[in-house]
């Protein structure tokens, strides 16, 4: 553990106020170059002095004899001293052009009106009441001339000013502490006058240190000055009085309340520890001086071991490229970009790396605690914004220490990245500063910070990786696989220990740069191998070389490969790039050809000759190979008719290409007991007529079915007769034999013959027919045939047979129509077989009777 060695204030307190009052005088061509800046308390300050009214102290003025300093950065007026003095005091006037004036101020009471200031400035007054004196501290304070008043003064010649301390308390306390009294002062100029106060006053013995600072960050217009922004904070940590005018410590980062903070320490040369030369090493320093976070004992201090702190950099606008890079070494050093207005932290860079996982060359993450490795973060996001950055020691466990060096902020161009290993003096005991150089994990002595939500290796937030697409990064990426793969401790940085292949990669990542990223890789520093080192696991130390743009041309020169693309021409589809240089084979086509085209050659970049796949061309440059088109002759496609066991032949048939086939009808002969179904191509089943798309020589199947096979009924028709003939079935097409007739013919008939369904000639008793339809046979009577009598002798009167002769009627009345009883009903079918009965008598010889009805 480090201790705390207190330095007195006062042993350099003087220089400083001079060293800063002679920076910030204000520059007007127009002003005498004896333009009063400062005012120094003495008697001789003061028209009127009296010698009760006060005294003048140095800076270890003491407060009632507690020890208690009045924060004073130079003599004051101690009013204290002559605390019942009442009356006022009026201090020489001066020419002021300006509109600020600033002092330190404290005393007796808060808000009373009867200890107050008198600003008279031209013609005009105003009054400043006190209203601190609850810190028992003197506080930096200003008066800046109200605008409305400072419109009206003379600004070229300049106006009278002068102040006024007034005390009119005649009970209690009441008094002025006055002094460090700057006039002529612009905005800018009183804020670094309060970080140069902040990091010069006592603060060990305050009731309430952070009260202190609390009174330039919550008072609004103090704020505002305070903060007021630069165009850019750019350090190299050289100069003293510049860093305590533009930097203060964050009291609400630790515990500082223990601690007394002050910037007196902050800037070393290289000596580092006591009882070793170190001189030989410079930490990789630029310049004569560093900030240093941590000095041993005997040496002054700006930060104990366990607690941590930051110091603030006033704000700046983010300008240029917005890159900002710093030097950093140590345990825990770690630079923050901070939001002004919202004082949240934008992004980090860290180096805290101690305690984590794995061992200690990986803890270390390739950089020895007192090798200073410069980070580039890349802030373009925030540019236009004002920002702050701060240089912290953000561990608190064990002991830690942190390093910085030349911060730049304001980049306009990008620069490029230098190796400065070669700095060191690899001598004895220093070993380990060489051997804790990683370049298979970082380049060189370059680290780049790339996410501005949250860096890397910080404790207090989540790794989180964002894309890059600045130049700055672009060219880190391509350097940091270019030491990796051809300058790495186990290649020995020996480039022609890599691979052709690894060459080639190398090759074609440089020709892929932006034009950006080339000028920075082409600028930053390559390795060289320089010396044996003899450490057991470290072997080889380099030096800086040439510009990687010496080594890189060579290696273009022979590693190069080209890259050979194809274009479609209006075809589509896609074909892989090729990289290679010299010959080539040209490949087959692999785009699809446009409609009505096809493929006829290629063309080689500018040569209009044709060239088919097989040719060999020699490639040394980017080429481009143009599929060529031309006019697709119309093919045929040859379609072919399969009988499929039918038999006979259908003549083939040819289709255009894009046109569909009408299938026809099928000529073949079925096969027996078959009948044609339907066309088959590839197992798709097609009626005729339908069109199908045809795409190659196709070969069509007839396709047959079964014959199905159908009933009829063969019934039979009496018509007339009696009796029945069973009906029976008969196959379509079968030949059917025509039956005896089964039916009883009627009286006086017989059986002549059938007709078909009634009509058609007389079949006969097994005549064949063909059934193709349900049939009905109908039976045809024809009259018995009469049977011959016996022989009749001839009449010898009347030998000839003579047909008789109708009779002559005698006329009858005819009988009374009488209605029919119910009984009677029957009587005209008896009349009927009487009558029936004589006729038969007559035709037998008996006699002719004649029945005849009379007609109504």
């Amino acid at each position: 553990m480090k201790k705390l060695t207190l330095i007195p204030l006062a042993l350099m307190v003087g220089v400083l106020a001079i060293g800063f009052a002679s920076n910030h005088k204000v520059s007007k061509e127009a002003h005498a170059t004896d333009m009063t800046t400062y005012i120094e308390m003495s008697s001789s300050a003061f028209t009127d002095w009296t010698d009760d009214a006060g005294t003048f102290e140095g800076v270890e003025a003491k407060f009632w004899d507690d020890e208690h300093y009045f924060n004073a950065l130079d003599t004051f007026f101690c009013g204290e001293r002559k605390e019942t003095w009442t009356g006022s005091l009026t201090l020489k006037s001066w020419t002021q052009y300006s509109q600020y004036i600033y002092f330190t101020w404290g005393g007796a009471q808060d808000l009373d009106d009867n200890v107050y200031l008198e600003f008279h400035f031209g013609e005009y007054t105003a009054t400043q009441l006190n209203n601190t004196f609850s810190e028992n501290r003197m506080l930096l304070r200003y008066f800046k001339i109200p605008d409305d008043k400072y419109a009206l003064l003379d600004h070229d010649n300049g106006f009278t000013m002068y102040i006024k301390l007034v005390d009119n308390r005649t009970k209690d306390y009441g008094f002025h502490n006055f002094g460090y009294l700057h006039v002529n002062q612009t905005e800018e100029q009183v804020g670094d006058a309060m970080r140069y106060y902040l990091n010069n006053i006592k603060l060990s013995n305050a009731n309430n240190p952070k009260g202190v600072y609390g009174h330039y960050l919550a008072n609004a217009d103090l704020r505002a000055v305070f903060l007021k922004a630069a165009s850019n904070i750019d350090e190299n940590f050289e100069s003293k009085s510049s860093f305590v005018n533009h930097w203060y410590l964050d009291v609400n980062y630790d515990n500082f309340a223990e601690l007394d903070r002050h910037a007196d320490q902050a800037l070393s040369v290289a000596d580092y520890r006591s009882g070793v030369d170190f001189s030989t090493m410079p930490f990789n320093k630029t310049g004569s001086s560093f900030f240093r976070g941590w000095r041993e004992s005997g040496e002054g201090y700006v930060a104990s071991d366990t607690p941590k702190y930051r110091f603030m950099s006033r704000p700046f606008v983010l300008s240029g490229t917005g890159l900002v890079s710093i030097k950093m070494a140590g345990r825990s050093a770690s630079l923050h970009v901070i939001d002004t207005e919202t004082q949240t932290d934008l992004a980090w860079a860290d180096l805290r790396s101690f305690n984590l996982t794995g061992d200690e060359k990986s803890q270390y993450l390739g950089f020895n605690t007192v090798t200073m490795v410069r980070h580039y973060i890349n802030l373009s996001p925030y540019l236009g914004k004002t920002i702050q950055l701060a240089l912290a020691d953000v561990y608190d466990e064990q002991w830690a220490s942190s390093y910085f060096d030349e911060l730049i902020t304001n980049y306009n161009s990008y620069p490029t990245f230098g190796i400065d290993l070669t700095s060191q003096q690899c001598g004895e005991g220093l070993q380990d500063v060489a051997h804790m150089y990683y370049f298979d994990q970082y380049i060189a002595s370059t680290h780049i910070d790339n996410d501005p939500n949250g860096l890397k290796y910080s404790k207090s937030k989540e790794e989180v990786t964002t894309v890059d697409e600045s130049p700055i990064y672009e060219a880190y990426k391509f350097l940091n696989h270019y030491y990796f793969s051809l300058r790495s401790p186990a290649n020995e940085f020996n480039i022609g220990n890599a691979s052709v292949e690894t060459k080639r990669q190398i090759v074609k990542e440089y020709l892929a740069l932006s034009a950006d990223a080339k000028t920075i890789v082409d600028g930053s520093k390559d390795l060289q191998y320089n010396y044996e080192f003899t450490n057991e696991w470290y072997r080889k130390a380099v030096s800086t070389g040439n510009n990687v743009s010496v080594t890189m041309s060579p290696l273009v020169e022979e590693y190069r490969q080209f890259n050979v693309t194809f274009a479609s021409n209006g075809g589509t589809g896609s074909m892989l790039d090729v990289e290679i240089k010299g010959d080539y084979t040209l490949p087959a086509c692999g785009f699809t050809a446009p409609s009505g085209q096809e493929f006829a050659g290629w063309k080689v970049g500018t040569d209009d000759t044709v060239r088919q796949p097989g040719y060999v061309i020699n490639v040394t440059a980017d080429v481009v190979i143009t599929a060529q088109w031309q006019d697709a002759q119309p093919v045929k496609f040859v379609i072919t008719f399969n009988a499929n066991g039918g038999t006979g032949s259908m003549s083939n048939m040819e289709v255009t290409e894009g046109q569909q086939l009408e299938l026809p009808a099928c000529t073949f002969t079925a096969p027996s007991g078959k009948q044609f179904d339907c066309w088959v191509i590839r197992n798709t089943r097609y009626a005729v007529g339908e069109k199908v798309d045809i795409i190659s020589n196709t070969e069509v199947f007839a396709w047959w079915k079964n014959i199905p096979v159908t009933t009829y009924v063969v019934s039979f028709s009496a018509n007339g007769g009696t009796g029945t003939m069973d009906a029976l079935p008969v196959n379509e097409n079968q030949s059917y034999t025509l039956p005896a007739c089964g039916f009883t013919a009627p009286e006086g008939k017989e059986f002549a013959g059938w007709k078909v369904n009634g009509e058609g000639d007389l079949l006969l008793e097994g005549a064949v027919i063909t059934i193709t339809a349900d049939t009905s046979l109908v039976a045809i009577w024809q009259d018995v045939t009469p049977v011959n009598p016996d022989p009749v002798t001839p009449d010898p009167v009347n030998p000839d047979p003579v047909d008789p002769q109708p009779q002559p009627q005698p006329e009858v009345d005819p009988e009374p129509e009488v209605e029919p009883t119910p009984e009677k009903k029957g009587c005209k079918s008896s009349i009927t077989a009487a009558s029936i009965i004589i006729s038969l008598l007559s035709l037998t010889g008996a006699g002719l009777l004649v029945f005849k009805k009379k007609e109504k």
